[in-house]
């Protein structure tokens, strides 16, 4: 596969981290994810980034419409799309998979939590999970199909990681991410959470660090059990232990960012272990 520096430049505009990821993995998954990840930035960003509505519904649908060869100029016309439409025929992946993926993030445009951890689950699985799945599938081929607890675990942990990362910003926005059961737990629910002071704001993250980690250490475990699991593939997951780490004690994240988060990912593409 080609270089992709239209996916480069807008995954490094909308997640540096997760940008320096992709700089660590080896060819050809370097390019893979790039895009994929790319993708996922972009549509990821339409929640805050279009003010309308009905204007996040349209860039939303109008992304669907691409997968599903709906808009062929258009989609060639835009750097992005046409990296990604690239992607998924030079690696024979399911475009149907990132169709539902699209879909899924229509949730991110509205206020309402996830009904429960369960339903966080499945929409982690439709929108981030499915991401790790598809490098495997096109670098592993058939062999990817080991891969997918850890892929599914994984997926969790980005999405919680995510959510801590974001709660404020979230929070001050109008949006909760946090399943309405932890919500629950913590003693408010997703119409109070709006004005909930700081001891049940730290409660939550508390709840929320404790739910990740207890991914994280599926993950962990699924990932060093697995014959011939490439750890690379699962970079952008080396700050999530930090950001976890700090959330257990109640403090908004910043170690997903910065210089020590760079040290991070250095350290894990080296060992290989979160």
């Amino acid at each position: 596969m080609t270089a992709t520096p239209a996916s480069a430049a807008k995954l490094r505009e909308l997640d540096r981290h997760t940008w320096l990821a992709t700089l660590l993995m080896a060819e050809p998954a370097r390019n893979i994810a790039t895009v994929l990840l790319a993708f996922h930035a972009e549509v990821s960003s339409v929640a805050w980034k279009v003010r309308e509505p009905m204007a996040r519904e349209i860039r939303l649908q109008w992304w669907a419409d691409c997968l599903n060869g709906l808009r062929e100029g258009e989609a060639q016309a835009n750097p992005l799309s046409a990296e990604l439409l690239n992607c998924i025929a030079t690696n024979n992946l399911p475009a149907t998979a990132l169709v539902d993926k699209v879909q899924a993030h229509s949730a991110d445009l509205y206020s309402d939590p996830p009904a429960n951890r369960h339903t966080f689950e499945q929409y982690a699985g439709e929108t981030r999970s499915i991401l790790f799945q598809l490098i495997a599938m096109a670098v592993n081929g058939e062999r990817a199909s080991q891969l997918t607890e850890i892929c599914g675990h994984g997926g969790v942990v980005a999405t919680i990681r995510d959510t801590l990362m974001n709660l404020d910003a979230d929070l001050t926005a109008g949006r909760c991410c946090v399943p309405a059961d932890i919500l629950v737990a913590c003693g408010t629910n997703g119409e109070a959470v709006f004005t909930v002071d700081d001891v049940q704001r730290k409660a939550i993250r508390v709840a929320l660090a404790a739910y990740g980690d207890e991914h994280l250490l599926k993950f962990s475990e699924a990932l060093a059990k697995a014959e011939g699991a490439d750890p690379l593939f699962f970079l952008p997951l080396a700050n999530a232990r930090g950001v976890f780490t700090q959330a257990a004690d109640g403090i908004a994240s910043a170690s997903g960012r910065g210089l020590k988060a760079q040290w991070t990912l250095w350290r894990t593409a080296r060992s290989g272990r979160y």
